[in-house]
């Protein structure tokens, strides 16, 4: 008697098919990820993808037209660290809107790296650790100033006030950049959730942020990671000392953060306004 005749299949077929699906998705599992920033184009929408191109190099930029008969500058948002253009829903949401009051909008891709590969603290033996070494950072902060240099280029020619929006670890390094003068500075900036993950330079960008002399709307939600929420009081703190009359703090709610366009679109729009733009 065959003591394995009852592990035989009763629907070869239908065995044949399970075998050949699992050989399709180990193999689907082993393969390299092969995804580059010239892969997204096929997620994105139609007329609206720029590539910007420094030596051999291709960043990926989205691009919406004013609508109205006037132009009164451009938006450049440049979203969290290693986070695709639209997938910031507070920046998508004013980069889709925004062109029918007037502005140029552009969203940038950050970095495809994730943070966690970039050396932050020297070591993790004391509960706050000094910085690591700022030329261990030097790379990945140099790949983003190439790719704002690029997207400056290619909104420079139509004129018009220069805003930036920024979030997140990209908007802790666009602030080096600018205190660097590595960058030639905005009209002015707008900060969403500004963080490093690292205590003494998340510290730092409250100072650096309060010498600036350009309007600044510092935008903080409640749902913050706790790197945001940690220096949210001392930006503010730093701002009266460096008495800096351009800067502003807003909280927005965990929905706020969330809201629909409308809300979203005249929180920008009142701010910009006040600040003459």
């Amino acid at each position: 008697m065959n003591r394995y005749k009852d592990m035989t299949p009763r629907n070869p077929l239908a065995f044949g098919r399970l075998v050949r699906l699992g050989v399709l998705l180990l193999g689907a599992f082993s393969l390299p990820a092969l995804a580059t920033e010239r892969d997204l184009e096929f997620y994105l929408p139609p007329g609206e993808v720029v590539w910007l191109n420094h030596n051999d190099n291709q960043y990926l930029l989205l691009e919406r037209e004013y609508e109205t008969p006037y132009l009164r500058g451009n938006l450049l948002f440049i979203p969290e660290w290693n986070t695709h253009p639209l997938q910031s829903h507070f920046l998508s949401l004013l980069y889709k809107n925004m062109p029918a009051f007037g502005w140029n909008t552009h969203a940038l891709q950050p970095p495809l790296n994730s943070s966690e590969t970039i050396s932050w603290n020297e070591s993790a033996d004391s509960r706050y650790p000094s910085p690591a070494a700022a030329e261990l950072r030097e790379p990945f902060k140099t790949d983003l100033l190439h790719r704002i240099e690029q997207a400056q280029q290619h909104s420079a020619q139509y004129g018009g006030a220069n805003i930036w929006v920024v979030e997140g670890i990209s908007a802790g390094f666009v602030v080096e950049l600018l205190n660097e003068q590595k960058l030639p500075a905005p009209d002015a900036l707008i900060v969403v959730g500004i963080y490093f993950p690292q205590w003494q330079l998340n510290e730092n960008l409250a100072t650096t942020l309060a010498r600036f002399s350009f309007p600044i709307l510092d935008l903080v939600a409640q749902n913050s990671n706790s790197w945001v929420s940690a220096t949210a009081e001392l930006r503010q703190k730093e701002a009266r000392k460096h008495q800096h009359l351009g800067y502003r703090q807003r909280l927005l709610s965990a929905t706020y953060y969330g809201a629909e366009h409308e809300i979203a679109v005249n929180l920008l729009r009142g701010w910009l306004n006040q600040e003459g733009f």
